[in-house]
């Protein structure tokens, strides 16, 4: 066992118990006895049960890139829907997902902060965004 301040260890031959400076209990709460320097962030599950925000389709090609971070999304990750129109094309960051597409129902573009999508079209489609 070492002991705190100690620079040998004894004879007991028991390891010293780790002393955390932070821990994580069973129900997920963060506790801490210094400061949390948190990198990416903390967010909150709530942030998730917010409605998609519509996004109003300009003309054809459209682009429309994730800026959340200056909103007050929660996250810097959202999921784009698309939905309706007639879409010749997608494309994220300038690479197309394909062409000719027959799309059917919703489809779902994630972007991570800064990348772009690019929806060409005939008909104008209903787009939304939603906070991953």
């Amino acid at each position: 066992m070492k002991i705190a301040g100690d620079s040998g260890w004894t004879s007991i031959g028991v390891p010293a118990p780790s002393i955390p400076r932070s821990m994580l209990d069973v129900s997920g709460d963060i506790r801490a006895s210094t400061t949390v320097a948190a990198t990416n962030g903390f967010i909150s599950r709530a942030r998730n049960l917010l409605a998609p925000v519509a996004i109003t389709v300009g003309s054809s090609p459209f682009n429309f890139t994730n800026t959340a971070a200056s909103n007050a999304s929660g996250t810097n990750d959202i999921y784009v829907f698309v939905a309706g129109g007639t879409i010749s094309e997608i494309d994220i960051n300038g690479t197309a997902l394909g062409t000719g597409l027959a799309l059917g129902g919703i489809e779902t573009i994630p972007l991570q902060i800064g990348e772009y999508c690019t929806i060409t079209y005939t008909v104008s489609p209903t787009m939304k965004w939603k906070s991953r």
